[in-house]
C-alpha cells in the first residue's frame, strides 16, 4: 500500500473548485451542445457524394451563433436538377459517446434551413432533413442505426434507420392540415401523419408530435416532436426536432414493470448523421414571400443562370441539448429564452462551457501537485491561472462578448497544454497495467463469456506475478487534446461490451475499442485508465469495475488510489525471454533484384454479349509487371510497377520503379484508352490469390501462405530507400493488413521516425502493430505529387532492422540521361527538354486533336512545341507532356 497521504484539514474543503451548477453538458445526463463547443471539441465532420467541381462541395464553418453548412452537389442529375446533399456527422460527445439516462431522455437539434433562391418549381424540390441514430443496441453491445423494428426503437424511425423529419417545400404555401402547413412552409414528420397530433400554440408554434409505442399521446410517451418556430424572416426557417428515447420499450425478460428501456440501463449514442437534402438546377427563381399565417407568394421572374457561390443551398445548425422530458422541453423552449438559445450569449456560453471542464480537470488532477493545498505542478498552475483570470472575465457583469470569446480562447488554449502535460509517455508501448494501491494488476480471465455479440477472456484484476502485458497502439487520433490508443495482443484486442466489460477478443487485433489515459498522480505513476465515458478501477473486492467519473478527494490520497494504475513497461522484459517461435520465419526486406513476371490482372477472359469467354489483354498488359509480388493496384488502374536498372553516380541500382501511364483501361475492363489527368498519383499492392473476374480490384481470396509476418516487438524498425525523380513526389501511406479492410500497420509521412540519406525509417509500434508474431495478409502503397508520365519514384529496397543504429545511411544520387526500364514492352518514350525520344518500335506522334505530328522509328528523336502528345506503335499508345 502507498503512503497515505492524509491532510487533516477543513479548509481544503473550502479551496474546491467543483462547480457542478454550471449549465454544461455530461452532468448526470444533460447535454448542451452549441456551435462553440462543437469547435473546440472537434467533433463534427461533413460528407458528400462527388461534386461537379471543387467549387460545389460540402463545408462547414463555425459562426458564434450558427454552425453553417454548404451542400455538395452529387455528380448525377435528378429530374433535370442537381441533386445537393450534406451528411452532418456528430461524434465523440467529449467522452466517445453519449450516455441517455431516464433524467434527460429527451435529445434535441436545433437547426434553420435558409430560403434558398434555386428552384425549378417542381413537386420534389424540396428542402428536407434527417436524422440517423448510431447507437449501441442495448440487447447487443453492436454499434449500428437505431431502428423502430418490431416496436423496438424510436417510433418515427423507419426500419432503415431514417425518415425525412422535416420537409420545406419552398414559397408554396398549401394550406392543408394534414401536411401540417398552416399557411407557412411544410412540416412533415416521418412520412407517417395518421399517426401525428398537430395545431399552432398561443405563441405561435407549429408543432407535430408523434405518438409512442403504447398508442397514446402523453409527456412520457409521445416519441417526436417538430417544431417550427414562429419567428419572421425571408432569410431562413427555423426548427426544432425533440426525439423522446425514454418511449422505447423495453422487450428484454428483465424489463421493469414500465417496459422502458431506460428504467433498466441507460442507452449509449456513438453518433448522429444529420442529413441535409435540397433539389435544384440551375434555373434561377426569385420570389417575394410574407412568412405570417395565410401570407402570399409572388413569383417575380425566373431566368437561367450558372449556378454561383452565393446561390449554393445551404444550412445551419444551431445546438444539441438533452431535457428531463417533453414537457420540460415545451415549457423550456418559449420566446423569452430566444427559443431555446438562453439569455446569454454565444460567447458567454462558450466561456462557461470552458470554465465547467477546467473545475472539473482542476479538482480530477490535484494529486499531480506534491500537496494539494500548494499547487507545484507547472501544466496544473498554468491552467489554474488561466481558469482565474477567465472565470473574472465571466462574472464581469460590463464584459463584452469579444471579452468572453477571447478569454474562452486562452482557457482551451491552456486546456491544451495541460492535457499534453498529462498524456502517458508516447514512447510506452507495451506495458503492464498494475494497480496504485500495489495490490494487484490487470489479468486475463481463464475462460471465454459472451455479452452481446462478444465473446472474450475478460479483463480482471490478479496478482502482480501474474500481470499479462498489452500492446498499446496509438491510433494516431485524440479526444479532447488526449492521444489514444488500441489495447491488444498479436492475435486479439480488448472491446468494450455492452454492459460496459473488457473483453479480449479474438480475431480483433488492430480493431478493439478506444482508450485513454491522462497522469493523476506523479509521485506514484498514477494513470486513470479510460474507455468512452468509464472510467475503470478496483473495487472493494478486487474486481475490475467501472465508474462514470473518478473521485475527488483531496483530504486522502489512498481513497482515489484504485482509481490510479501504473502503467509498466514491458517490451524490455518481453525481449529477454522471447520464444523462438515469435523470431522465426519474420518478414526482413525486398530488395527488387528478383526478375520481372506478368501482371495476372492484366491478361485474362471476359464474357461477351453471348455469355462466350472472349481473351482480353488490357492495354495495360505488357506495361506493368509483378516485382517480388508488388504489382499494379488495380483500384488505381493507372499506376505502372517495373523494375528498373537505374543509373546511379556512383554505378547502378536495380530497383522497383513506381510511375503512371498516360493511358489505361478502366478497372471493370471495359473502357478502353482512359486518358490519365494525373489528379491521381498511382498505387501498388502486394498480394496474392485468385481473382475472379481477372481485373478485380480485390483478389479473393488472399493467399496467406505467400503472406508475411511482423514482430514489432522484436525487429521494431521498417526502413525504405527510395528516390523520386521530381521532389513534389512523397509516399502517401503504405498500410500492412491483417485481414481484408483491416490495417494493422499504417505508415505515413506523418509518423516518420527519422532520415538517413535517402533512407526513411518507421517505429513500427508507434504506427499501430503490436508485439507478438502477427500474420499481414498484403500491404498496399500509395503516392503523392505525380504530374506526367515522366515521373518516378525507385525504391531500392525495404527492410526491417531490430535497432536505429542498424540502420544504413545511404543516398541515391540519380545520374542525368536515360534510364532503361525493364517494362517488356516493345516502345518507351522519354522527354528530354523538347526532345521526344522513342525507343523499340516504330510507330506515329499525334497531338491531341488526332493530327500526325511525325513518324518516329526505334531510336528516333523528334523536336516539338510545348504540349501533350500521343505516340501509337502497333497497340501501345503513350503519352506524353513536354514542358
Amino acid at each position: 500500500m502507498k503512503k497515505n497521504r492524509l491532510f487533516m484539514l477543513v479548509a481544503v474543503l473550502l479551496m474546491s473548485t467543483i462547480g457542478f451548477a454550471r449549465d454544461i453538458h455530461g452532468v448526470n445526463g444533460f447535454y448542451n451542445w452549441i456551435p462553440s463547443q462543437f469547435q473546440a471539441a472537434n467533433n463534427i465532420a461533413i460528407t458528400n457524394g462527388v461534386a461537379f467541381t471543387p467549387a460545389w462541395i460540402s463545408k462547414i464553418s463555425f459562426g458564434t451563433d450558427y454552425t453553417n453548412i454548404q451542400l455538395g452537389a452529387n455528380s448525377k442529375t435528378y429530374n433535370g436538377g442537381f441533386p445537393w446533399r450534406t451528411t452532418m456527422r456528430i461524434q465523440d460527445f467529449g467522452d466517445g459517446t453519449m450516455t441517455i439516462n431516464k433524467n434527460y431522455p429527451v435529445v434535441a437539434f436545433k437547426f434553420s434551413m435558409p430560403n434558398n433562391n434555386l428552384t425549378t418549381g417542381q413537386s420534389n424540390d424540396d428542402i428536407s432533413m434527417m436524422v440517423e441514430h448510431w447507437w449501441y443496441n442495448p440487447y447487443t453491445g453492436a454499434r449500428v442505426l437505431q431502428k423502430n423494428v418490431n416496436g423496438f426503437g424510436l417510433l418515427g424511425v423507419a426500419s432503415n434507420g431514417r425518415y425525412s423529419y422535416v420537409w420545406r417545400y419552398p414559397y408554396k404555401i398549401c394550406n392543408n392540415p394534414n401536411n401540417l402547413n398552416f399557411g407557412r412552409d411544410s412540416v412533415k414528420l416521418g412520412g407517417l401523419n395518421a399517426l401525428t397530433e398537430h395545431k399552432i400554440t398561443a405563441n405561435g408554434v407549429l408543432w407535430a408530435s408523434r405518438q409512442g409505442n403504447t398508442g397514446t399521446i402523453s409527456t412520457s410517451d409521445t416519441s417526436m416532436v417538430i417544431m417550427r418556430l414562429p419567428a419572421a424572416s425571408k432569410e431562413k426557417a427555423e426548427y426544432i426536432v425533440l426525439m423522446n428515447y425514454y418511449s422505447i420499450a423495453d422487450t428484454s425478460k428483465l424489463a421493469t414493470s414500465s417496459k422502458r428501456i431506460l428504467d433498466r440501463m441507460d442507452l449509449k449514442i456513438s453518433d448522429f448523421y444529420i442529413n441535409f437534402f435540397a433539389r435544384r438546377d440551375t434555373l434561377y427563381t426569385r420570389y417575394d414571400t410574407t412568412f405570417a399565417t395565410g401570407g402570399v407568394v409572388e413569383k417575380i421572374d425566373t431566368v437561367k443562370l450558372p449556378i454561383t457561390q452565393d446561390m449554393i443551398p445551404s444550412n445551419s445548425f444551431k445546438w444539441m441539448k438533452t431535457f428531463k422530458s417533453i414537457q420540460d422541453a415545451w415549457s423550456t423552449i418559449n420566446a423569452e429564452n430566444n427559443w431555446g438559445d438562453g439569455v446569454e450569449s454565444a460567447q458567454k456560453n462558450g466561456l462557461n462551457y470552458g470554465l465547467y471542464y477546467a473545475e472539473l480537470l482542476l479538482d480530477g488532477y490535484c494529486w499531480r501537485n506534491s500537496n494539494p493545498l500548494a499547487p507545484d505542478d507547472n501544466a496544473y498552475v498554468a491552467y489554474k491561472a488561466a481558469f482565474d483570470a477567465s472565470n473574472v472575465v465571466y462574472n464581469n457583469p460590463a464584459a463584452t462578448n469579444e471579452e468572453f470569446l477571447q478569454a474562452g480562447l486562452s482557457l482551451q488554449a491552456a486546456k491544451d497544454t495541460f492535457l499534453t502535460a498529462v498524456d502517458m509517455n508516447p514512447s510506452m508501448h507495451y506495458n503492464y497495467l498494475k494497480s496504485e494501491t500495489g495490490s494487484g494488476s490487470i489479468v486475463i480471465g481463464a475462460s471465454d463469456v459472451t455479452i452481446g455479440t462478444l465473446t472474450g477472456k475478460p479483463l480482471t484484476f490478479g496478482s502482480n506475478t501474474a500481470a499479462i502485458a498489452l500492446t498499446f497502439s496509438p491510433t494516431g487520433n485524440t479526444v479532447s487534446g488526449q492521444r489514444t490508443y488500441r489495447l491488444g495482443t498479436a492475435t486479439a484486442g480488448v472491446m468494450q461490451a455492452s454492459d460496459g466489460t473488457l473483453l479480449l477478443v479474438n480475431g480483433k487485433q488492430g480493431a478493439g475499442s478506444i482508450f485513454t489515459f491522462g497522469q493523476r498522480d506523479v509521485l506514484g505513476n498514477g494513470f486513470d485508465f479510460k474507455c468512452g465515458e468509464s472510467y475503470y478501477f478496483m473495487d472493494s473486492n478486487g474486481a475490475l469495475a467501472k465508474t462514470s467519473s473518478v473521485p475527488v478527494n483531496k483530504t486522502n490520497f489512498d481513497a482515489v488510489s484504485p482509481y490510479f494504475f501504473n502503467i509498466v513497461d514491458a517490451l524490455a522484459e518481453y525481449k529477454s525471454k522471447v520464444t523462438v517461435d515469435e523470431t522465426t520465419n519474420l518478414f526482413t526486406g525486398w530488395e527488387f533484384n528478383s526478375t520481372a513476371v506478368e501482371d495476372p490482372s492484366t491478361h485474362g477472359f471476359v464474357l461477351d454479349a453471348q455469355n462466350n469467354p472472349v481473351e482480353k489483354f488490357m492495354v495495360e498488359y505488357n506495361d506493368t509487371k509483378m516485382v517480388d509480388g508488388w504489382r499494379m493496384n488495380r483500384w488505381n488502374a493507372l499506376a505502372r510497377v517495373n523494375k528498373a536498372d537505374v543509373a546511379l553516380t556512383d554505378g547502378s541500382a536495380s530497383c522497383l520503379a513506381l510511375s503512371a501511364a498516360p493511358i489505361y483501361d478502366s478497372w471493370d475492363g471495359t473502357q478502353v484508352g482512359v486518358i490519365n489527368n494525373f489528379l491521381t498519383s498511382p498505387a501498388m499492392r502486394y498480394d496474392f490469390g485468385i481473382q475472379n473476374p481477372f481485373y478485380a480490384r480485390d483478389p479473393s481470396p488472399r493467399d496467406s501462405s505467400h503472406a508475411l509476418n511482423l514482430n514489432a516487438g522484436y525487429t521494431r524498425f521498417i526502413a525504405m530507400k527510395l528516390k523520386p525523380t521530381n521532389n513534389n513526389i512523397a509516399l502517401g501511406t503504405m498500410n500492412f493488413l491483417l485481414g481484408v479492410g483491416r490495417s494493422g500497420l499504417t505508415l505515413t509521412t506523418a509518423n516518420i521516425a527519422g532520415v538517413k540519406g535517402d533512407v526513411v525509417y518507421w517505429d513500427m509500434l508507434q504506427c499501430g502493430a503490436v508485439v507478438g508474431k502477427q500474420l499481414y495478409t498484403s500491404a498496399f502503397f500509395s503516392t503523392t505529387g505525380f504530374t506526367t508520365a515522366d515521373d518516378k519514384l525507385y525504391i531500392d529496397w525495404i527492410r526491417t532492422y531490430d535497432s536505429v543504429d542498424l540502420i544504413p545511411n545511404e543516398v541515391m544520387s540519380l545520374a542525368t540521361g536515360i534510364r532503361k526500364t525493364e517494362s517488356g514492352t516493345s516502345l518507351a518514350v522519354f522527354v528530354n527538354g523538347r526532345v521526344i525520344s522513342v525507343y523499340g518500335a516504330d510507330g506515329v506522334l499525334y497531338n491531341l486533336t488526332g493530327r500526325m505530328i511525325a513518324k518516329v522509328s526505334n531510336a528516333s528523336n523528334v523536336t516539338v512545341a510545348p504540349g501533350a502528345y500521343l505516340i501509337k506503335a502497333g497497340s501501345e499508345v503513350r503519352k506524353v507532356i513536354v514542358r
